[in-house]
């Protein structure tokens, strides 16, 4: 059963990582500990119900304008391509970022005083660079890998963190609409594009989580075959995921992107990130065992930004398991809160997946069962899919 929805789980699920108070369905028979979710027959706070027709969310996005006052008024922070990781990491905490555009300093000589743009730089970078430290220490005593892994982190670069495929990003004008934006997003499977003015100067970025919250301020326009396709129609969930698991790891293969890939609790912090940046994920589900699936918990590439000022660390990584390691980040936010993830079942719908979303400020959300078993998972590039490809 899903969870309902409240004032006050709205105000808890105001986290940047989606941990969340679980509430005991009214309707339901038991509590999956999912979050505080919306019913597809809730009325979403103030909005009013939908008629029976209404735009498509292709046509929606195609009205939206890029140039308004919300996408304007983002700080871009942006780094340079020789700077230290470290210091675009401080970067994103400081001012609570997933990712900053890279930049060329002029070269010596050159009086033009133009920037060349170099590519993007986000927290998946940093999760890869900290799993490709963990790496070359294969074989070491813990104490050293992380004491080793402290030293290489510490004067790594920025061009060394960046994916080859982040490098030289396409740019969408600002006077384009949502939909133009969503397009790019979608071509190349990028999690941000980065909108340039009438002098081809950066001047803003949009992220598929602006385009979730876009069609989310406008729930109401939609028509409601949309609004209430049920999460086990979506494309993704047709295509079947196959849960695979550390044990399975790394001999396993994704293919077509079917692969639900998972961790067991009693597994390192560090190999979690290890996976995620092996299948370049931002994100994986921990897991009870091979055989329940039961969901437990939820580990996030962001996470590396809220651990990364302690005095200890790399050396959290190498000594909590993923659990413990999910309860810490969980309880650093809100220890009063008991749900360790959100997640939907397959008989919500599509504004129940753009609501989760939307409230609890995260990229994705765990579909399960009524047993509590993960199943599926549903990303911003999934209902980018739903949006554009149906």
């Amino acid at each position: 059963m899903g969870s309902w929805w409240s004032s006050e789980s709205k105000h808890a699920g105001e986290k940047e990582h989606g941990h969340e108070t679980a509430h005991r369905d009214p309707k339901g028979e038991q509590d999956l500990r999912t979050g505080a979710l919306a019913h597809a027959d809730t009325k979403l706070p103030g909005q009013r119900q939908n008629s029976a027709t209404g735009l498509t969310p292709k046509l929606l996005l195609a009205t939206l304008s890029l140039d308004d006052k919300k996408l304007k008024s983002k700080k871009l922070v942006c780094c340079y391509a020789n700077e230290k990781a470290r210091d675009a990491l401080n970067d994103m905490v400081l001012h609570q970022l997933s990712c900053l555009p890279v930049f060329e300093k002029n070269r010596a000589g050159d009086n033009t005083g133009k920037e060349s743009l170099v590519g993007v730089i986000d927290m998946v970078d940093i999760v890869n660079l900290v799993a490709k430290l963990h790496g070359s220490t294969a074989g070491w005593p813990p104490s050293l890998r992380y004491g080793h892994a402290w030293t290489q982190w510490d004067s790594a670069t920025v061009k060394e963190a960046m994916h080859d495929g982040k490098r030289t990003p396409g740019t969408v004008s600002i006077h384009g609409s949502m939909l133009d934006a969503a397009r790019v997003l979608m071509a190349y499977r990028i999690p941000r594009v980065l909108l340039h003015d009438d002098n081809e100067k950066i001047c803003s970025l949009v992220t598929q989580s602006d385009v979730v919250n876009a069609l989310y301020d406008h729930l109401p326009k939609l028509d409601q075959a949309t609004l209430n396709r049920p999460v086990s129609q979506f494309h993704r969930i047709v295509q079947g995921d196959t849960l695979v698991s550390l044990s399975d790891w790394p001999t396993m293969v994704v293919k077509d992107g079917k692969n639900l890939v998972a961790i067991g609790q009693d597994k390192l912090a560090i190999e979690a990130f290890q996976l995620m940046a092996a299948e370049q994920v931002s994100a994986i589900p921990v897991i009870a065992d091979n055989q329940s699936q039961k969901l437990l918990g939820s580990i996030s590439a962001r996470d590396i930004r809220d651990i990364v000022h302690e005095d200890d660390f790399p050396k959290t990584l190498y000594t909590l398991n993923t659990l413990q390691f999910a309860q810490k980040m969980h309880e650093r936010r809100d220890a009063h809160n008991a749900a360790l993830f959100v997640a939907l079942t397959p008989e919500q719908t599509f504004k129940d997946v753009v609501a989760t979303l939307h409230q609890f400020k995260i990229h994705r959300v765990w579909v399960a069962d009524g047993q509590g078993t993960v199943r599926h998972v549903l990303s911003l590039t999934d209902v980018l899919d739903e949006v554009l490809n149906r």
